[in-house]
């Protein structure tokens, strides 16, 4: 998928929550660093992303974490990676976390 079309997809949403525009905004910046953008792009994809959602945490929190990464010119495929391989634990551990502790559902 192409960054406008990634983007289009994410202002026309209705139906998923947080995480999904995480991992979504995680997929632009990984074809950002595919084609090779430089700071000031990215940094205005960023703004891109922000503006999608106003407010929703995920988006914000994932445009800071890289914005800062820029300032500091840290390898921007590692942040990203990490972000990843931190997202995957948070989800494994809460699915453990819920395992333990079974929702009941209905009248039963």
């Amino acid at each position: 998928m192409s960054i406008d079309s990634i983007l289009s997809e994410l202002r026309k949403d209705q139906v998923h929550g947080a995480s999904w525009y995480f991992l979504k905004g995680i997929e632009l910046l990984e074809i950002a660093l595919g084609k090779k953008l430089g700071k000031e792009e990215i940094r205005s994809l960023l703004n891109e992303i922000r503006n999608i959602r106003p407010g929703m945490a995920s988006l914000l929190n994932l445009t800071q974490v890289i914005d800062q990464s820029l300032s500091l010119d840290l390898d921007l495929g590692m942040i990203i990676s990490r972000l990843k391989e931190t997202h995957e634990k948070a989800l494994e551990n809460l699915s453990k976390q819920l395992d333990r502790f079974p929702v009941m559902c209905g009248s039963g």
